[in-house]
């Protein structure tokens, strides 16, 4: 076993200890909420039924990130620049491998593209950000809200 395995009990140990401490700070509880927290995203299947992936709820900074990321693709594909839209294409992967709770749709099943078309991600992406309006809608109708004319 020797010095690999001492570094990685050593690294599990940190982990724990980190895991263990006591949450006291609001801080800590809002961060530990927002992890648990999640968004079903129901999509329709093709056949008359639906099906829901489960996603966290976003941080205020990924948000943020996503809108960046939407702006740079937009940039990336007037200047034609293939290298920025893969750079961006992985890390879009990554966030929305992290941000679904079921582990089947982790950043390599975004990557590969198989078995969804585009309108999946893009939809999880919007819920994501915030803006998409068919889970507001269903929201507002769900709590009486009066929906707008949009």
């Amino acid at each position: 076993m020797g010095a690999e395995f001492d570094k990685l009990k050593k690294g599990y140990d940190e982990a724990v200890a980190v895991r263990d401490v006591p949450i006291t700070s609001g801080k800590q509880k809002l961060l530990n909420r927002l992890k648990n927290r999640f968004t079903p995203v129901v999509f329709d299947d093709g056949e008359g039924g639906t099906f829901t992936i489960n996603m966290h709820v976003p941080t205020p900074d990924l948000q943020r990130r996503f809108h960046m990321i939407r702006q740079e693709v937009k940039t990336a594909l007037e200047n034609q620049d293939e290298k920025r839209l893969i750079e961006l294409d992985l890390e879009w992967s990554e966030h929305l491998g992290a941000l679904c709770v079921d582990p089947d749709y982790n950043a390599e099943f975004w990557r590969t593209g198989k078995g969804f078309d585009v309108d999946v991600p893009a939809r999880l992406m919007n819920v994501a950000m915030g803006l998409d309006f068919r889970d507001q809608e269903e929201a507002r109708s769900f709590r009486g809200l009066q929906t707008g004319s949009s």
